[in-house]
C-alpha cells in the first residue's frame, strides 16, 4: 500500500474513474491531506541492521524535543513512508492549529516487510530484542532521550507497535494502532479455517493468503505464534499506555475484526483503548482523528512533565 504523489495521482485519476477502478476511492480520500502543509524534511540514515529516518516538522510547525514518535511503516513501504503518505502533513498542521509542538519524529525500518518477533522465522531474524535493546538506545544517544515516547503504526506496522507495547509497556507514553494487522485467524490455519474467516469477514482471498504467508515466514513457527499473536497477550495486559485502534469495516485483509477484538480485550482488562471504526479500504483511515489524539495527549504528558517510561 503506497500512495502515488499527488501530481501522480492527478494525472492517473481521470483514467482510473474511468475504469472504474475501486482504489480511486482510496487515494481520492487522501488527497485533500497533501494541501493540509508542507511535508518534513528528513535527516536519513543506517544503524546496525536497520534504517531510519529522523524528520523534521516543515516551516510553521514546531517539534518537541522532549517526546519522540517512532514510526512503523506499512508492509513494502520503507524508513522514508512518513513522508512521502499524506498523513504526515495533517500531523503537523493539527499540532500547530492547536498551538503545541508535535513529538519529533523517527521512523525505523528493517526492510519492507519485518515483524519485531521475539525468536526467527524461516525469512526473518528475530527482531524484537534488537530494537529494544540496540537499536532504541543507539537512535536516542544520536538524537536525544525523549520525556515521552509514543509509537504509530499503520498495517504491518501496527503489528509490530501491538508487539512493543504489549511486550514493553513501561517504554510508552501513547500508542496508535492504524488498521491493525490483528487477525483472529493463526497464520496456520487449515484451508476450512481460512474459508471460515473469510465468509464471516467479507476478505479478499488473494489478500488474505499474502497477509498470512507474511507472518508464517517470520515466526518461528505455530507453537511461537500462540506466544506472539498480539490478541492473545492482550489477554493478561496490564500497565499500557493510553491507545487509539483505527480500522475500516471493509478492510481486505479482514483486519476489522480483529481491532475491534484487541479494542475489547484491553477494555475488559480495564485499560485506556478507544476504538474508531471507520468506512473504506484496508488503511483508508482519518489522519486527522489519529493526531487529534497523539496532540491531546502531548498535550497532557508536556503539562504533567511526564518522563519517558
Amino acid at each position: 500500500m503506497r500512495p502515488p504523489s499527488l501530481r501522480s495521482w492527478m494525472s492517473l485519476a481521470p483514467l482510473l474513474l474511468a475504469a472504474g477502478c475501486g482504489s480511486t476511492r482510496f487515494y481520492a480520500h487522501f488527497v485533500p491531506y497533501y494541501f493540509a502543509g508542507p511535508k518534513p524534511s528528513a535527516q536519513c540514515g543506517q544503524g546496525q541492521g536497520f534504517r531510519y529516518c529522523a524528520y523534521r516538522a516543515p516551516p510553521g510547525a514546531a517539534d518537541d524535543p522532549e517526546s519522540v514518535l517512532y514510526f512503523f511503516h506499512y508492509g513494502g513501504g520503507s524508513e522514508e513512508s512518513w513522508s512521502s503518505f499524506p498523513a504526515a502533513r495533517v500531523y503537523y498542521a493539527e499540532f500547530k492549529k492547536r498551538g503545541l509542538p508535535a513529538p519529533r519524529v523517527v521512523a525505523v525500518s528493517y526492510g519492507g516487510n519485518w515483524v519485531l518477533f521475539d525468536k526467527p522465522g524461516p525469512k526473518s531474524a528475530g527482531l524484537f530484542g534488537p530494537f529494544v535493546s540496540e537499536a532504541l538506545p543507539w537512535l536516542e544517544d544520536k538524537f536525544g532521550r525523549p520525556r515521552r515516547r509514543y509509537v504509530w503504526g499503520m498495517s504491518q506496522g501496527s503489528l509490530n507497535a501491538g508487539l512493543v507495547v504489549l511486550k514493553k509497556p513501561e517504554l510508552w507514553s501513547g500508542a496508535v494502532f492504524s488498521c491493525p494487522g490483528f487477525s483472529q485467524l493463526s497464520p496456520f490455519a487449515s484451508p476450512a479455517e481460512i474459508d471460515a474467516f473469510i465468509k464471516r469477514t467479507r476478505a479478499d482471498r488473494a489478500k488474505v493468503q499474502s497477509w498470512l504467508k507474511l507472518v508464517r515466514e517470520r515466526v518461528a513457527g505455530p507453537e511461537a505464534w500462540t506466544r506472539e499473536d498480539p490478541l492473545a497477550r492482550a489477554l493478561s495486559a496490564s500497565g499500557l499506555p493510553p491507545v487509539y485502534i483505527d480500522c475500516t469495516r471493509e478492510d481486505e485483509y479482514g483486519f476489522f475484526e480483529g481491532a475491534a477484538r484487541m479494542a475489547e480485550i484491553l477494555r475488559e482488562r480495564g485499560q485506556n483503548a478507544e476504538f474508531v471504526a471507520e468506512s473504506g479500504e484496508h488503511c483508508q483511515l482519518d489522519a486527522r482523528g489519529v493526531a487529534v489524539f497523539l496532540a491531546e495527549l502531548s498535550r497532557q504528558g508536556r503539562a504533567a512533565g511526564n518522563l519517558a517510561r
